[in-house]
């Protein structure tokens, strides 16, 4: 996708067409935004890493409810969430 910036940013995908990678190309420089994605069996994206070299990891209980979400090991929400 070429935006009016003349930014292109190309998407990579797996064999069943999840996004498993995202890089911009800009004046000829390729920046990777995001790699290694993983997902769960059932849609909800497990984990990946960001271009900066963060990465991302989330669990999920047995109904694919979100339990904890981390960054480089450090826990950014744990636990039972409850919508009101």
């Amino acid at each position: 996708m070429t935006y009016p910036d003349e930014r292109i940013v190309h998407y990579e995908f797996d064999d069943m067409g999840k996004v498993v990678g995202v890089t911009v190309t800009r004046n000829g420089e390729d920046r990777v935004i995001a790699s290694s994605i993983e997902y769960l069996h059932f849609a909800p994206m497990k984990g990946l890493d960001f271009g900066n070299g963060i990465n991302l990891a989330k669990s999920f209980d047995q109904a694919y409810r979100i339990t904890s979400r981390k960054q480089d090991c450090i826990t950014i929400a744990s636990g039972t969430m409850i919508w009101g």
